[in-house]
């Protein structure tokens, strides 16, 4: 029985999620005002090899037991050497070392004081040495400590719809999948707010004075599953599935950090602006044929940037815009990854950039009929997820 549930759930994970929320019109769009962006040209398209700019591939094989079955991977930190899982389905922190040894469970699902009830998003303040769970069931913000997993302290989410969560100092944002929300005593579908631990404050950071973007009744989007991403500095970037610019989030404002030029590949600004039947009937549409699309930031450091997007809908396979700089050399590369430090190769679908370390995650079930990958990862298709993590 826990065989066919867990069969079951190899769709959850998805690259985007689509939501429908028929709210009313509001008077903003979750486009801003354009500022000035370094520009990525995406043109010709040719494979790398992952060899070219990683230092090596560690297989790290997530202890499986009865006990411990998961589903999927939904996220992944970093940290002292350990690796922080949650699962898509069940509401606990899994804490494994290197070696993908269970090291604790942490789950503190309930409803007595210092329990959350949904376990929707987590992060690791390192300053702090907390763990923070987000609670939208509860619209709140668990803390515990990161030693002894204690609870600490709990923080009131001052809006009602979000899903997934990201800090900077005592700055929260808060994705909103454009559901409507109240702030300042005004409705907004902005897709980020942002709100201030210490003195209560609270902005829509996706507002602008133009209504252009949004159909009476259609306060929807079609999203990534998290939009956010976290660099080894700390800050804090958020990518949009329909938007060209990548931006970085800076306490109660934001500034484009990378816009995309797709040459005439991508879909046009005026289908970006409907609402969400349109862009569905567009996705599956024969003009999607060869456009490129949903453009993910997964890694900006100082060593470099990678962006993911695809090609076609649904995708024939992720792209990636590589650019990557060592002491010895840099690399640029427009295309598909090719992992070939397997004995077959096989092209690589990036998870994010996780604190020096290029993660991508392989859920078995999802190859069980490919005898021979199984074979040269040496796990069978019941076991539990695995992680490839690429250094460089």
């Amino acid at each position: 029985m826990l065989f066919k549930f867990r069969s079951v759930l190899l769709g959850v994970m998805s690259f985007l999620i689509l939501a429908n929320c028929d709210n009313k019109r509001l008077e903003n769009t979750s486009l801003p005002n354009e500022i000035a962006a370094s520009e990525i040209k995406i043109e010709s398209s040719k494979s790398i090899k992952v060899s070219e700019f990683s230092k090596g591939m560690k297989i790290i094989r997530l202890e499986t037991r009865d006990d411990l079955l998961l589903s999927d991977i939904k996220e992944i930190k970093i940290f002292e050497n350990k690796l922080f899982v949650t699962d898509v389905i069940f509401p606990g922190i899994y804490i494994f070392d290197f070696n993908g040894k269970l090291i604790f469970e942490f789950n503190m699902k309930g409803e007595a004081g210092g329990e959350y009830i949904s376990l929707d998003d987590f992060l690791i303040d390192e300053s702090s040495r907390t763990i923070e769970i987000l609670d939208r069931e509860n619209r709140k913000i668990f803390i515990y400590d990161l030693d002894s997993f204690e609870f600490k302290n709990e923080i009131r989410v001052p809006i009602t719809f979000f899903s997934r969560f990201t800090k900077h100092k005592e700055w929260y944002f808060l994705k909103t999948s454009r559901f409507q929300n109240e702030v300042d005593s005004k409705y907004t579908n902005s897709d980020v707010i942002a709100f201030n631990s210490k003195n209560g404050k609270t902005v829509a950071l996706f507002d602008s004075k133009e209504d252009n973007s949004q159909l009476e009744g259609q306060n929807s989007r079609i999203e990534f599953n998290d939009i956010f991403l976290k660099n080894s500095t700390g800050d804090v970037f958020v990518s949009l599935a329909w938007d060209m610019i990548h931006y970085r989030l800076t306490e109660d404002s934001l500034t484009s950090f990378v816009s995309i030029n797709v040459a005439g590949q991508g879909i046009s600004k005026e289908i970006m602006r409907k609402g969400y039947s349109q862009k569905l009937e567009y996705l599956k549409s024969d003009q999607m044929n060869g456009k490129l699309h949903f453009f993910k930031l997964l890694m900006a450091e100082v060593g470099g940037t990678i962006i993911g997007y695809g090609k076609g809908y649904p995708p024939s396979g992720n792209e990636y815009y590589v650019e990557v700089r060592t002491d010895e050399k840099e690399i640029k590369n427009v295309g598909p990854i090719i992992n070939d430090y397997l004995v077959k190769e096989k092209p690589l679908d990036i998870f994010y950039y996780e604190n020096g370390y290029l993660l991508s995650v392989i859920n078995p079930m999802r190859y069980k009929d490919d005898e021979d990958f199984l074979k040269d990862i040496d796990v069978t298709k019941d076991d539990n997820p695995m992680i490839l993590a690429f250094e460089l």
